[in-house]
């Protein structure tokens, strides 16, 4: 008798079930079954030109689903599969998907594209096979590739995170820092290397207050002086966007903007509406 199949055409494995005090093995078996049943999936959001009002790009989120457990969080998922060695395997699945979606979407537009993809300092280091793989991708004519790397969870810029930031630019990509300005975010960080781009942190667009928008305007201008695009994330309503606009903020990225959605939703917009943003600002 044949094993029944997922909708991915893989066979369909025995689901773990979740036991009170065994989180280590948990967490492994939960990884490994996401990865062998189709579990895995990538989400798109619009990454926004905020002087032109238009889509410029994606970031590829991920997305994880599981049968007992539902949805699993994005940060608990990376977190477990950087402790149990998983994390490249993840990345792997994600970056496959965004080539052959953004292979796609360059058939629908003529105009340069943008994606970007998440990598934990964890990963970079010399002599590590993900990021020559990433560096050695022959991507889509005019799809430029941002690789993310988050502060959060990293004391500071290490010679071997360089290491391993030199092999993805000699493979072309730009370098973003994500999620500065959260918690315990460090200047050091930033002043480690000339970084493409940095992501604020959306808790720095949330505040409002006069001396947060001081210190918020004077970090835009900042990069600006550094020759580092700025992209503002978290946007959640229309008066957020004005003041990030008002800012002198490069691009924008947030649920008012765009919802991130499957490859195949992404890609349908994007044949209906082309890079248009539908939204009154």
């Amino acid at each position: 008798m044949d094993p029944e199949l997922t909708a991915a055409g893989l066979p369909m494995v025995a689901v773990p079930r979740p036991r009170a005090g065994d989180q280590v093995r948990l967490g492994v078996d939960v990884i490994r079954w996401l990865l062998a049943n189709g579990g895995v999936a990538t989400a798109y959001q619009p990454i926004i030109d905020v002087r032109r009002d238009r889509v410029i790009g994606w970031e590829a989120l991920l997305r994880a689903q599981h049968p007992e457990i539902g949805a699993i969080s994005p940060v608990a998922l990376v977190e477990a599969a950087t402790e149990h060695g998983l994390i490249d395997a993840l990345t792997r699945r994600i970056v496959e998907d965004a080539w052959h979606t953004m292979a796609l979407a360059r058939d629908i537009v003529a105009e340069p594209l943008t994606i970007h993809l998440n990598l934990e300092p964890a990963q970079l280091g010399p002599n590590q096979p993900l990021l020559q793989w990433i560096a050695d991708i022959a991507w889509p004519e005019d799809v430029r590739v941002i690789a993310e790397i988050t502060e959060r969870g990293a004391d500071r810029w290490l010679p071997v995170h360089e290491l391993g930031a030199n092999t993805l630019v000699s493979g072309g990509l730009a370098l973003a820092i994500d999620d500065c300005g959260a918690g315990s975010s460090r200047l050091g960080f930033l002043n480690s290397r000339h970084w493409d781009m940095v992501k604020l942190d959306r808790s720095l667009i949330a505040e409002s207050g006069e001396r947060a928008q001081l210190v918020l305007k004077h970090l835009i201008e900042m990069l600006a002086a550094l020759g580092t695009v700025s992209l503002a994330e978290g946007i959640e309503t229309i008066e957020q966007y004005r003041t990030a606009r008002g800012l002198g903020v490069d691009e924008a990225q947030g649920y008012l903007l765009g919802m991130p959605v499957p490859g195949a939703v992404m890609l349908a917009t994007l044949a209906k509406n082309g890079l248009a943003l539908d939204l009154d600002v």
